[in-house]
């Protein structure tokens, strides 16, 4: 099963993953992100033991990976290549949850994997970082949608009824 999971930056994606590998723990849980290859190139390439993670830096990363896209599609070959290696190893029960922010590359995953659905996670009053990834979040029509406008666990009850509704009925 594959989770295509979306939100702005800090929106809480990373925790929402992370509240899904504690209560999903009879699956293996993956989380794989389109812009980790390309933070390892510019990282690499920079040299900076810590990078801050501001705007400039974001809409550096978008540039970047919006080349690349264009040029080979590079971030969607290294996110297939991943997941059909992790398959391989174990085929059951595997959850890939994949970070991707552009809707033509969501749609692109969404052709490529046949179990696959779209999560958007939406926190209200956030600012939306100038970078063309974060400005078009909101531009997929998303299967399922959380939004993150309480406590943690308000966020992690959320959580839990998207696992239940999405992955374990229907793995």
């Amino acid at each position: 099963m594959v989770i295509i999971i979306n939100g702005v930056a800090r929106s809480g994606k990373d925790t929402v993953i992370s509240m899904c590998q504690e209560y999903l723990k009879k699956y293996n849980v993956y989380s794989l992100s389109s812009i980790d290859p390309i933070k390892k190139i510019v990282n690499e390439f920079l040299k900076k033991d810590n990078i801050q993670k501001t705007d400039a830096y974001r809409k550096l990363l978008s540039d970047i990976k919006n080349s690349l896209t264009e040029y080979n599609n590079f971030s969607y070959h290294w996110i297939v290549d991943q997941v059909t290696t992790l398959n391989k190893k174990n085929s059951k029960y595997n959850i890939f949850f994949i970070q991707c922010r552009e809707p033509l590359e969501i749609q692109k995953f969404k052709n490529t994997f046949s179990n696959c659905k779209t999560l958007l996670v939406t926190k209200p009053n956030l600012h939306i970082p100038n970078n063309d990834s974060d400005k078009n979040v909101f531009n997929f029509d998303y299967d399922y949608t959380i939004i993150n406008n309480g406590t943690l666990e308000e966020l992690r009850q959320k959580v839990i009824l998207f696992c239940n509704l999405e992955v374990i009925l229907n793995f």
